[in-house]
């Protein structure tokens, strides 16, 4: 559990073999999966700082870097070692979003306040491209299986865009999302891509940009989603709308894309889910939430039980 309350978010390194996650304090947590213990803490603001604003946080595909995005900034650390590699400055903003490329090569952010996009390469730092997102703020942003795109929501607000990066050039407006905010994620084909937005999910067959199917959720602000590895089920979490009392739980379910049925859920935490990640081989899943908790679980044939 963290002292500060709220973890915003928890990922699994590539290995699947520690579970990496950053409190409201701007510290970032590593434990061992095997054994539950915490094996690094790695300070990425000075002692005494009361807040880093939603502190989202990416690991790189080859697991050797971590980025926290602070209120203004996004901070590099190498993981062994805990060392500071460098910090991107973009004025004051709120972040929302940050998300690695496939390769490693880039790293793209959104911004909550002003909806703006941008990539940078990860070499360097330099700006690869800004582009203007939804006016109610940015909430999620993804890379394609092949990193030559990027996913984020549409100026106008009720879309999604898809951006070539090499040409800058908008490529695709997938239409139809009232009150959209994302998340995105891409099913391991990568060849489905699946975007939350207030009581429901889309479903879009990509490159086509064609809608696959529409799952309702009433009364739930997805705030991420995952994929099985078979791409036959989504992994959804967020906030329940018509909770009343911060004590009610907040479910994570599991829902079969083919029928849009649910077919399972867990409850654990009594506030808004943050993040959900899927280790590499399939078998655990980590959520981190409001309530300040950070759970581990186990995840087999599309079942969910607490490790």
């Amino acid at each position: 559990e963290s002292p500060r309350g709220i973890y915003y978010s928890a990922l699994f390194t590539p290995g699947g073999d520690r579970i990496c996650a950053v409190d409201m304090s701007g510290v970032i947590h590593e434990w061992d999966v095997a054994t539950g213990r915490e094996v690094q803490k790695i300070q990425t603001r000075s002692p005494g700082y009361k807040t880093i604003g939603r502190g989202e946080l990416a690991i790189s595909p080859d697991g050797k870097m971590l980025a926290v995005a602070n209120r203004g900034e996004i901070g590099f650390w190498n993981r062994g070692g805990a060392t500071d590699a460098g910090t991107i400055r973009w004025q004051d903003h709120e972040f929302s979003s940050i998300s690695y490329s496939p390769d490693g090569r880039f790293i793209a952010a959104g911004c909550y306040d002003s909806g703006e996009v941008r990539v940078w390469e990860t070499s360097n730092f330099e700006v690869a491209l800004t582009v203007m997102g939804a006016s109610d703020g940015i909430v999620g942003v993804v890379f394609s299986p092949s990193g030559d795109e990027l996913v984020i929501p549409d100026r106008d607000d009720t879309a999604v865009s898809v951006w070539h990066l090499k040409s800058k050039r908008r490529r695709a407006v997938l239409k139809g999302h009232p009150l959209i905010a994302g998340p995105f994620r891409f099913a391991p084909s990568g060849k489905t891509l699946a975007c939350a937005g207030s009581e429901l999910i889309r479903i879009w067959k990509y490159p086509a940009a064609e809608i696959e199917k529409t799952i309702q959720q009433p009364n739930v602000f997805t705030r991420c989603l995952e994929f099985s590895p078979d791409g036959h089920v989504l992994i959804t979490a967020g906030r329940d709308i018509n909770f009343e009392t911060p004590e009610q739980q907040h479910a994570i379910r599991l829902i079969e894309i083919e029928n849009g049925g649910e077919v399972g859920r867990f409850e654990s935490h009594t506030n808004s889910v943050n993040s959900i990640s899927l280790s590499s081989d399939g078998l655990h899943l980590v959520t981190s939430a409001h309530d300040g908790k950070v759970q581990l679980w186990k995840f087999e044939q599309h079942t969910v039980s607490q490790e």
